[in-house]
């Protein structure tokens, strides 16, 4: 590890002015750090959407405060684009694609000249559509190219102090609603009030599937006997009704990442 440190720290002293595109999530948020104390002023980029839960747009901003680098917000709504509001399979290279367009945009209007994401090796093996529009914008995406993967990231969080950086993956919230069916601001709600629901019963790993009027909950297969819980089934199942569902399910095989590509 020590050889490819070097190595990707040498990556980064070498980028020039550098904007980071920033969610909080644990790689952006080594990229962040590293970008902080190697690259001259750089800036962290986050795109507050309908896709970003509330919560998620605070924790980039506080971790962007414990990193005390320079953070911008911008603001994009791909619900405006036709393609993406219809869901289609490559929805990610979709929004991908606009949302790193309006980075380069702002990216040529301060005059910086790197954009750099923190994709890690391990993406390259996965279902990553979003990849794709990377690579057509010139996308540097430091991990990648230099084979770190995700182990190497936290490892490094870790030896380094910043236990808190290291966070559940959390996808966009348009993850959440099947392919081919339309995305609307009204689903994209439902789905993060009822996965602060089960956050706020103690429930971290989480995902609410909208199969409209049908939620379908996923979280770690050794918490479903504590959901199953009648008083906090019940109170469950209270709340997501109340938030527009009419039929609440559990998924048996527990959280799973991209569950929604498994048979698609």
């Amino acid at each position: 590890m020590d050889q490819k440190k070097e190595k990707l720290i040498n990556y980064i002293k070498n980028l020039g002015p550098t904007l980071i595109a920033f969610s909080g999530g644990t790689d952006s948020s080594l990229l962040a750090y590293l970008a902080k104390r190697f690259c001259k002023e750089p800036i962290a980029v986050t795109i507050n959407s309908p896709l970003l839960s509330k919560k998620e747009l605070d924790k980039s901003k506080e971790i962007a405060g414990q990193i005390g680098i320079c953070h911008k917000i911008l603001n994009y709504n791909p619900l405006n684009i036709k393609a993406f509001k219809s869901n289609p399979k490559n929805r990610c290279y979709l929004c991908k694609k606009y949302i790193f367009l309006k980075i380069v945009k702002y990216k040529k209007r301060i005059g910086f000249t790197s954009i750099i994401d923190g994709t890690n090796y391990d993406d390259l093996g996965k279902y990553r559509p979003g990849i794709k529009a990377l690579k057509e914008l010139r996308i540097k995406s430091p991990f990648a190219e230099n084979k770190i993967y995700k182990s190497d990231i936290k490892d490094w969080l870790l030896e380094a102090g910043l236990n808190s950086f290291i966070s559940p993956s959390s996808a966009c919230l348009a993850s959440r609603i099947p392919y081919n069916t339309n995305i609307n601001t009204k689903k994209l709600n439902m789905v993060e009030m009822g996965e602060d629901i089960l956050h706020d019963l103690g429930f971290k790993d989480v995902r609410i599937r909208n199969h409209f009027p049908i939620a379908i909950i996923e979280i770690k297969k050794e918490q479903i006997n504590k959901l199953l819980n009648q008083e906090i089934k019940y109170n469950i199942i209270a709340k997501l009704k109340k938030i527009g569902f009419s039929y609440i399910t559990v998924d048996l095989e527990g959280f799973r990442s991209g569950s929604l590509d498994e048979n698609s």
